[in-house]
């Protein structure tokens, strides 16, 4: 668990005093806005956190070893928000630039870009099946994002349901 606070620093939460567990990212330069861990359960994407800043950026830790990953670099104003895909394979940030970006996690580059036209972009969150990536807008407004339309493929297929089958009579 971490916590974040308003001088720029993601830290663990207050009273950790196990020195294994303790870690300070460094590295944003105004106030931390936002956190979350990368769904994936691949060994190299598991211990991957986001955070948001004021500062205009967002940044990927390895909370492994603490270091930055990757600087993102695009936003224009504060950045507000970020989800992850359920995979982990994007990451879309939201900003006070009223724009929603989409990253290719691995690379950091930008895969596509959405401008809400009036105002920031407060959160975000992607459907657990990966299908619909939802918003709340500056302009008391909710966008849903339709993703298939745009070509993003890190669907979740949802649980096959069957109906139980009836004991065979017997014979």
């Amino acid at each position: 668990m971490s916590a974040v606070k308003d001088d720029a620093l993601v830290r663990p939460p207050a009273g950790q005093t196990d020195p294994a567990q303790k870690c300070v990212l460094r590295g944003h330069v105004r106030e931390v806005s936002s956190l979350g861990w990368c769904p994936s359960t691949e060994p190299a994407m598991q211990y991957l956190l986001v955070s948001t800043s004021f500062d205009n950026t967002s940044r990927i830790w390895d909370t492994r070893n603490g270091s930055c990953v990757k600087e993102l670099l695009n936003h224009r104003d504060r950045v507000y928000t970020q989800s992850f895909s359920p995979r982990g394979r994007y990451l879309a940030t939201g900003s006070a630039d009223g724009r929603v970006l989409i990253y290719d996690t691995a690379t950091g580059n930008v895969l596509f870009e959405w401008d809400c036209q009036s105002g920031g972009v407060f959160d975000i969150q992607w459907q657990t099946t990966g299908d619909q990536l939802g918003m709340c807008l500056e302009n008391r407004g909710v966008a849903v994002l339709d993703m298939k339309k745009f070509g993003f493929g890190d669907y979740v297929a949802p649980p096959v349901v069957t109906a139980p089958t009836a004991p065979a009579p017997p014979s």
